[in-house]
């Protein structure tokens, strides 16, 4: 791993990344002009990528919400 680059999806933070980044999209609506904007915001801090991207931060809020749902749908 040492001699290979950072492969974000393969650690916790790029699962809260992509998982944020995926509900998003489909609150967007047309992921096509959507994913665009989002991949043309160039080199920043993922945090403040994810700010501009979403609107949110990068966290568990949106991992935590969906768990939620979850629990309620296996609860009735």
């Amino acid at each position: 791993m040492i001699n290979n680059f950072l492969y974000l999806p393969d650690y916790p933070l790029g699962y809260m990344i992509a998982f944020q980044l995926e509900e998003h999209m489909k609150k967007a609506g047309k992921v096509g002009p959507e994913f665009e904007r989002v991949a043309g915001l160039g080199r920043i801090s993922p945090d403040l990528w994810m700010k501009q991207a979403t609107g949110s931060p990068v966290g568990a809020e949106a991992l935590l919400e969906e768990a939620e749902e979850a629990f309620k749908a296996i609860s009735r």
